[in-house]
């Protein structure tokens, strides 16, 4: 079983990694695992942004505006990188939801194994 990130150099490492795998050593590959995949929540658009932050005062808006705009152009790379990992890599994939949290907790590895189990 292969693992990327959705990145670049990831999907890159892994579609090089599983043609050699199969081509020059004959392995027959499983799903690729993908880590660490953003959730999909909505997001909001700029505007939509803009009027959650109104009230508070320049520098936490502006903190807050530049973390909705990172958020928003991660998931447009990811999303990027997935479809050309498919394309690329005619396999299944399954996707792990990236879990924002220090430390991993039983719940969080029972909604991981889930996932990995179901693809």
């Amino acid at each position: 079983m292969l693992v990327a990130l959705p990145e670049t150099t990831p999907v890159n490492e892994v579609i090089e990694t599983a043609f050699a795998l199969e081509d020059d050593v004959g392995v027959q590959l499983g799903p690729v695992v993908v880590n660490i995949v953003d959730d999909g929540a909505p997001l909001p658009d700029d505007d939509a942004a803009r009027a959650a932050v109104a009230d508070l005062d320049d520098e936490t808006a502006a903190l807050l505006m530049d973390a909705a705009a990172f958020r928003r152009s991660r998931r447009e790379m990811e999303s990027e990188e997935l479809a050309r990992l498919a394309a690329e890599l005619p396999i299944p994939q399954v996707h792990l939801p990236a879990r924002l949290v220090a430390g991993l907790t039983p719940a969080d590895i029972e909604v991981l194994a889930g996932v990995i189990s179901d693809g």
